[in-house]
């Protein structure tokens, strides 16, 4: 399954990242173009994140209405159409809009595909699943940074666009074809799959089955399932996560740029080398977690790593210090926020999980405008990076002790459990 499914995956992630993100590479340029301040931008980058917040709930149960084939394939047709759009747009307000529509566009594709991944992979197998396809997120930043870098200094590619416009329209296309593609090639689960043998089949279906019974946890459905601590405290993690991921994906071209005289190439290059260390350092990690089958520890303890590297920047005016302080950093963030979807399934079960995670996933996407409108005001009335690095630091921190918090609570509800007499 891993050989069939999470190829795919990964591709379509890195797609669906870099149209999301390759207004980061572009701002070198298209901020001066359609003038633009850094709340400005702030803001246009952090609109994407508020409509796909409150698109995500009602996209994951259009999951369970029209089938995972049909609706995946479907999203990534549509953020193709208006990732392709955004390289028409001439001012702020434009842009603002074309960033709304995008987060609308792709707000049901990382949640259906992880819950897709549930129905799949067994318990043991899933952090992983996840770690694996969300490497398309750092590849996207490795691969696409000096991909866009190279678009932008093009000579010009004419049609009376720019060429950071025509950055937008050639990076949308794969998604189209790629929507096109998953129409013919998913089944919906693993019962409809042609490719396993009927004992291979079997044997999964009683295991994903078996591991649901397991549980021993009341599956509450609906609104009810929004409501209960567990979700709301993964939601809270989440959304003080992705405040530090989005808001340094969306700035740090601009934070290495600070640091010294680069081209945009060279730029684009040195925000590679932090995802490149933190998209490996992720897998090891959910590889560890998974034979130790302990999670909790495993995503704190990264957000605890990283908001030691943003310290180290925030209070260092050393070149090799800052690179490493960013390399710590990336990797403290991204491996949190990549192990932190294996908290899901541990704490929630069937249509709980299902929109468990459409929650976790669309108040943690707030944070994706949270995070960039803040770096930008930060630095706006600061000056520079230092102030903005400082919050993301404490943002990180903050994760990790709820995480723990909930772990802890959890652990005290399960010995009343226990301790409670039989009735």
């Amino acid at each position: 399954m891993m050989r069939r499914l999470i190829p795919l995956f990964v591709v379509m992630f890195f797609v669906n990242y870099l149209d999301r993100t390759n207004i980061g590479i572009a701002a070198l340029v298209m901020n001066a173009d359609l003038k633009l301040s850094p709340v400005d931008y702030g803001v246009a980058a952090g609109m994407f994140s508020l409509a796909y917040a409150l698109c995500g709930i009602p996209a994951n149960f259009m999951f369970h209405k029209i089938g995972a084939r049909r609706w995946l394939g479907c999203i990534a047709i549509a953020w193709g159409l208006v990732a392709m759009g955004t390289g028409f747009v001439f001012d702020k307000m434009s842009l603002n809009v074309a960033r709304v529509l995008l987060g609308v566009a792709e707000a049901g594709f990382t949640p259906g595909v992880l819950l897709y991944l549930t129905l799949w992979f067994p318990s043991r197998a899933r952090g992983q699943a996840f770690a694996t396809f969300t490497a398309g997120n750092p590849i996207a930043t490795i691969v696409g940074g000096p991909l866009s870098a190279a678009i932008l200094v093009l000579p010009g590619l004419g049609m009376g666009l720019h060429n950071w416009q025509w950055l937008f329209i050639i990076e949308a296309l794969p998604a189209l074809f790629l929507g096109v593609f998953v129409l013919f090639y998913l089944d919906d689960k693993p019962a409809d799959a042609t490719w396993l043998a009927e004992e291979e089949k079997r044997w999964l279906v009683e295991q994903l089955a078996q591991e649901e019974k397991e549980k021993g946890k009341a599956e509450t459905g609906g609104i009810r399932a929004l409501w209960n601590g567990p979700t709301l405290a993964l939601a809270l993690c989440k959304l003080l996560d992705l405040t530090c991921s989005i808001g340094v994906v969306m700035w740090l071209p601009q934070i290495i740029a600070s640091l010294g005289h680069m081209t945009m190439l060279q730029v684009s290059f040195a925000n590679g080398v932090p995802f490149l260390l933190a998209a490996g350092t992720a897998v090891v990690v959910a590889h560890h977690s998974d034979t130790t089958k302990e999670r909790t520890w495993h995503v704190a303890g990264p957000a605890f790593i990283g908001a030691l590297g943003f310290l180290a920047v925030a209070f260092s005016d050393n070149l090799v210090i800052d690179a490493l302080g960013i390399c710590v950093a990336t990797i403290g963030f991204w491996t949190s926020n990549t192990l932190g979807w294996t908290l899901s399934p541990k704490y929630l079960s069937g249509v709980a999980l299902a929109s468990g995670l459409a929650l976790v996933n669309s108040v943690g996407n707030l944070g994706g405008f949270i995070g960039p409108f803040t770096i930008g005001w930060l630095r706006q009335i600061s000056g520079g990076f230092k102030l903005p690095l400082a919050f993301l630091a404490f943002i990180l921190t903050l994760n990790g002790l709820i995480v723990l918090m909930l772990h802890y609570a959890d652990q005290r509800q399960r010995r009343r459990e226990l301790a409670a007499p039989a009735v």
